[in-house]
């Protein structure tokens, strides 16, 4: 019996800790001049503190999403064969923000 009073003491305790977030996310959509979305754009995130970066393509609805992401400054650029490359500097990251 005291072992079940201690296991569901722990729970209770690290419960709430479990729902903590550190990182944040940044979400967004490409589309072109005439709204229609862009499929498989590359989209980079680099950190500007580290020059960390990760990339990913967007999907079929021009959406992207990248997730568990430091707090901190990014830099994010998006490009496609046939189009401007698109450069958006200093976007500021908190955490748990998308």
């Amino acid at each position: 019996m005291r072992f079940v009073i201690a296991l569901l003491a722990a729970l209770c305790v690290a419960l709430p800790l479990a729902a903590q977030t550190i990182t944040g996310s940044i979400v967004g959509s490409v589309t072109d001049p005439s709204g229609a979305a862009v499929v498989g754009a590359s989209v980079s995130a680099t950190r500007v503190s580290t020059g960390v970066e990760r990339e990913i393509k967007t999907d079929e609805r021009g959406g992207f999403v990248f997730t568990a992401l430091q707090p901190g400054e990014y830099n994010l650029a998006i490009s496609l064969s046939g189009f401007k490359k698109l450069e958006q500097r200093g976007l500021a990251l908190s955490a748990q923000e998308t």
